[in-house]
């Protein structure tokens, strides 16, 4: 939850409050840091650079579940992901 939280505060202050697109962000980076592609504690929290590297690395399963869920969605990730 610790990395859920940052993220979502953090994507807060950086998007002027959209809550949906900071959710999407912070999900994303809680994933990966379960995950566990960095390492382990500390080592795990990924970086920016690493979640676009996760979504690069496997689209299909990234619109996947952008398929599963409204396309609002969809479109707020995507532009918060650049």
């Amino acid at each position: 939850g610790d990395v859920f939280s940052t993220v979502f505060i953090i994507e807060i202050a950086r998007n002027g409050g959209n809550a949906k697109a900071a959710s999407v962000v912070a999900c994303l980076f809680a994933a990966i840091k379960i995950i566990g592609i960095g390492g382990i504690g500390i080592d795990s929290i990924p970086s920016h650079k690493q979640v676009m590297e996760f979504i690069k690395k496997y689209p299909k399963r990234i619109n996947a579940y952008f398929k599963s869920e409204n396309s609002e969605i969809s479109i707020l990730a995507s532009n918060v992901l650049k």
